[in-house]
């Protein structure tokens, strides 16, 4: 079996996601039942967090003002 490569995918847990996204697990927990949280990969009972994905979600919410929509 060859070694990862530097670009093979990397998956977060619940805590390391949240340290990143600077927001608590729970946070990300609740939007997992809600929706509208960053998409996450679910495998049998453990939960992963794509770093590619999680970075993507956090850009898609740069705002240049309090007035623009979500």
């Amino acid at each position: 079996m060859n070694p990862p490569s530097s670009t093979a995918p990397v998956y977060l847990t619940t805590h390391q996601a949240a340290e990143i996204i600077n927001l608590s697990v729970a946070w990300l927990e609740r939007m997992r039942w809600a929706g509208g949280g960053p998409p996450y990969v679910k495998l049998s009972k453990a939960v992963r967090y794509p770093l590619d994905e999680l970075n993507a979600w956090m850009r898609s919410r740069i705002r240049t003002s309090t007035t623009e929509e979500a």
